[in-house]
């Protein structure tokens, strides 16, 4: 069995939900979805029964929401403790920035983690341009749905993933910035905000 590891404070509807969604659609075995947000005993038990976990998570200041870094620990103590199966662990990060290669150093950190909780680490993928995976057609996003596929496969197989896998949105950086910045000026609008009340400062 699998764990689709949730790793958003965002209860539904984020990112990181639409990419744990698009991934377990690719997965053949049976999987059970893991919220980082609410943990219990129940949480670790359903992780004892896992062969291996993928976990999904936004990239907050170059590093891991502090509710999964918590998680992390949490989970760290109850290997320990409990003297758990062994685990593989693959994990997915994902930001606005316009660079997939920006969420290297949260990898890195997932990585760390699994030295210290003797987790099998299997390497992941860092997604760039997520700010707009809600609004872009699938062509699109297909430079990100096919690192998705290659992570499925090799979780599907039980495989170490070669190396770090990093992609971006199907746009020029520079449109993927315009578009950006016309939704900033948009979201002010319905807030009855103009384009220069942006620019203040206290």
């Amino acid at each position: 069995m699998t764990a689709l590891i949730h790793g958003s404070p965002k209860a539904a509807g984020g990112n990181s939900e639409k990419i744990l969604q698009l991934l377990e659609k690719r997965l053949t075995g049976p999987c059970v979805r893991v919220d980082t947000a609410r943990t219990g005993p129940e949480t670790w038990e359903a992780l004892a029964d896992c062969e291996a976990a993928v976990v999904i998570f936004p990239l907050y200041v170059d590093s891991l929401p502090s509710h999964l870094l918590r998680f992390f620990m949490e989970w760290e103590m109850d290997r320990r403790e409990q003297q758990r199966r062994a685990l593989s662990l693959y994990a997915v990060a994902q930001c606005g920035f316009y660079e997939g290669e920006q969420n290297r150093i949260a990898l890195e950190q997932v990585s760390c983690f699994c030295r210290k909780a003797g987790i099998s680490w299997q390497g992941g993928v860092g997604l760039g341009g997520a700010g707009g995976f809600a609004e872009m057609p699938e062509a699109l996003l297909k430079p990100l749905t096919g690192v998705i596929s290659s992570l499925a496969e090799a979780v599907n197989r039980k495989e170490e993933l070669p190396s770090l896998q990093f992609a971006s949105v199907g746009l020029p950086r520079w449109l993927y910035l315009a578009a950006g910045n016309q939704s900033w000026i948009r979201g002010a609008k319905r807030f009855g905000l103009k384009k220069r009340e942006l620019y203040q400062k206290p």
